[in-house]
Formats: C-alpha cells, sequence, structure tokens
C-alpha cells in the first residue's frame, strides 16, 4: 500500500477512506438512532472531506516549504472547523439529537486526522548501527586510539 504524493491521489485516498467509513458508520448509526444515521453520517463525510480536498490543494500550492508541520496544523484548524459547523449545522438546523450527531463527527474527525498525517508526512528512514562491538564504536568516538 503505497501513499500517493499528487493532490488528486492524495484525495482519492481520502475519499476512499471517507466512503468506506461512510459504509460502516452509516448502518451502524441507523441502528441505533434510526432515520438519523445516514444523515449524521453524509454529513460526518462532507465534513472530513472538504477540509481534507482544500488542505491537499493548499500543500500542492505551498510546496516550497521544507516543514510539514504547518500544513498539519493548518489541516486541524480546518478539520476540527468543519466538524463544529457539521455539529452546529446537525444540532440547530436538523434539531438532531446531540449524542450521535457528537459520536458520529469525532470518528469521522480522527479517522480523517490520521489519514492526512498518513499522507503528508514524508517516508521515514531508519538508520542501522554498523555491526561491530561496542569498544569499536567507542574507539572510533575517542578518535580511533587503540
Amino acid at each position: 500500500m503505497t501513499k500517493s504524493s499528487t493532490p488528486l491521489g492524495q484525495i482519492g485516498w481520502l475519499a476512499g477512506m471517507c466512503v468506506v467509513l461512510f459504509v460502516v458508520m452509516a448502518p451502524l448509526t441507523s441502528l441505533r438512532w434510526e432515520d438519523w444515521g445516514i444523515q449524521i453520517s453524509g454529513v460526518g463525510l462532507v465534513c472530513c472531506l472538504l477540509p481534507g480536498t482544500l488542505l491537499f490543494v493548499l500543500q500542492h500550492f505551498g510546496r516550497d516549504t521544507h516543514s510539514v508541520l504547518p500544513l498539519l496544523m493548518v489541516g486541524m484548524l480546518f478539520r476540527a472547523g468543519a466538524a463544529l459547523l457539521g455539529l452546529l449545522w446537525m444540532r440547530w438546523v436538523w434539531e438532531a439529537p446531540l449524542e450521535p450527531v457528537a459520536v458520529v463527527m469525532t470518528v469521522f474527525y480522527l479517522a480523517g486526522l490520521a489519514c492526512e498525517t498518513w499522507l503528508l508526512m514524508p517516508p521515514v528512514v531508519v538508520r542501522t548501527r554498523s555491526a561491530t562491538r561496542p569498544e569499536e564504536d567507542a574507539q572510533r568516538q575517542v578518535g580511533g586510539r587503540s
């Protein structure tokens, strides 16, 4: 499983994760909260996909930055803002019960954040030490004296 470095590929990964999460969450929430399950899961999908898409597009145009951390922070703010707006929309406009909205938004928020982080982080290179004895390593650090 390899990740993509193009915005379209990253958006595709995020969309796939959101759709799979929707397919899992909608029936489960429908069993517990009847008619609200599919609606709340749909809003969760949109509130997860839109900020991630915006973040990947911004990352593509801001490619000159050497640090991924500011992009992850911006992504967290976008995602938290979208989740909060979705929660407020469902609660005040559609008058949905608070418990399912909070549960579904939290699940979509965390899954989207994990997917974004995985897609934005560069590959990790693990350095291995040479297969020498500790005494030889200590001698090399001191200056090569025997």
